[in-house]
């Protein structure tokens, strides 16, 4: 059976590491945002503790997501980092090639 319609699920999975001025594990919470490219808060995780120095989060996209360079905002003690990433439009192949050498 060949199913003409796929459903993709679009998920963005990420992990952020805090660590602190001496090198070592952030202990206290962090606040995490998504960003699409107009700069819109998309999802926001507010005061995650992190697990053993990181704090892995996902979030998975519209059906329909705004193309272009998103953003992951992480703010601790009133410091913030921001990480790009790229959401572009993706097309499934719809046919095959089949390539047969003839021996003479």
């Amino acid at each position: 059976m060949v199913d003409n319609n796929p459903n993709f699920v679009d998920i963005v999975n990420f992990r952020a590491v805090p660590i602190s001025t001496e090198l070592r594990a952030f202990d206290d919470a962090v606040d995490v945002y998504m960003l699409d490219p107009h700069r819109h808060i998309m999802r926001r995780w507010l005061s995650r503790q992190s697990n053993f120095g990181s704090v892995s989060l996902s979030y998975q996209l519209s059906d329909q997501p705004v193309f272009g360079e998103w953003f992951i905002q992480i703010i601790a003690q009133n410091q913030v980092e921001e990480t790009p990433f790229l959401v572009e439009e993706y097309y499934q192949t719809r046919f095959e090639v089949f390539t047969f050498i003839i021996n003479i």
